[in-house]
């Protein structure tokens, strides 16, 4: 029995993770149980000896905690921002989509917007984003077609 893909991919929206840091290194566990481990635990179990060193060289220098918070707050507020922007994206294309009929399923089986709605939607969002932070708003013809 094979399983529709837009199911398989519906499915995913009930998964709940749990962070636990209870441990010596920070996992996460799924409602049943499963132990998944973080990105940063996995990356320092699989680098290169070589990179382990030169992160220590530099850790060890004047400074280095102040700037290792500093990219820390850096890197969590531009996530934090491409994930406004790409679910406010996909919000908008998805209804865009809905109010034309528009629905493709593509070669994977999923169904999606076709993508004149997606880029569209993707750089209408970008240009609102903006606006709202007081930046200044590019032109639509920076964006390449399907970004």
């Amino acid at each position: 029995m094979t399983i529709d893909p837009q199911d398989a991919l519906a499915s995913l929206r009930q998964w709940q993770l749990e962070q636990d840091n209870s441990g010596r290194f920070r996992v996460y566990r799924d409602q049943h149980g499963q132990i998944y481990h973080s990105v940063t635990h996995i990356l320092k179990n699989t680098a290169p000896q070589s990179q382990k060193d030169a992160l220590e060289r530099w850790s060890q220098r004047a400074g280095s905690g102040l700037e290792r918070d500093l990219a820390c707050d850096r890197g969590t507020v531009a996530h934090e921002h491409c994930e406004y922007v790409l679910k406010t994206a996909a919000k908008l294309a998805r209804q865009s989509a809905n109010k034309k009929g528009s629905w493709k399923v593509w070669d994977d089986g999923l169904a999606r917007p076709p993508k004149a709605i997606t880029s569209g939607r993707s750089r209408k969002q970008k240009r609102v984003h903006q606006k709202w932070r007081g930046q200044p708003v590019s032109t639509p013809e920076v964006y390449p077609t399907g970004w």
